[in-house]
């Protein structure tokens, strides 16, 4: 089977979070519930369109 570079670097980068955790699952899903809350403008959720189009309404 033939490697793919993207599924490589996504591994890779997993790998590196998990290695920062000491690959303990609570601390990794802390650290990304914090990079949510600090970059909460990038965060994509089911309620994302209707909160951008509420504000756009307001606006």
């Amino acid at each position: 089977m033939r490697k793919d570079p993207i599924v490589e670097e996504v591994r890779r980068a997993g790998d590196r979070l998990a290695r920062a955790c000491g690959y303990d699952l609570h601390k990794l899903c802390e650290r990304l519930r914090q990079t949510e809350r600090e970059f909460a403008d990038r965060v994509s959720t089911p309620e994302a369109p209707r909160r951008r189009a509420a504000k756009a309404k307001a606006a």
